[in-house]
């Protein structure tokens, strides 16, 4: 069972915003990442805009590969 959930460290505690659903009395795997409070949704796509300007030949191989996700594929059949 897998959870995301957001918290903040104290020392060896970590309070967390919300309670973990049906792990009470279990070992559990922590892996901390730091958060950027000042992130809004959405941020990081924005920042990322442009990263592939300097590519020779982008706006080409994007077109192709548009191409290729739109061609007629065979049709599978059912499996029994």
């Amino acid at each position: 069972m897998t959870q995301i959930l957001h918290g903040v460290v104290h020392g060896r505690t970590i309070e967390l915003d919300a309670a973990p659903s049906a792990l009470d009395g279990k070992q559990v795997r922590v892996i901390l990442i730091g958060a950027d409070p000042s992130a809004s949704p959405g941020e990081g796509i924005l920042r990322s805009a442009g990263a592939l300007e300097d590519v020779v030949d982008i706006d080409q191989y994007i077109a192709e590969m548009a191409a290729l996700r739109k061609r007629d594929r065979r049709k599978q059949e059912p499996v029994a």
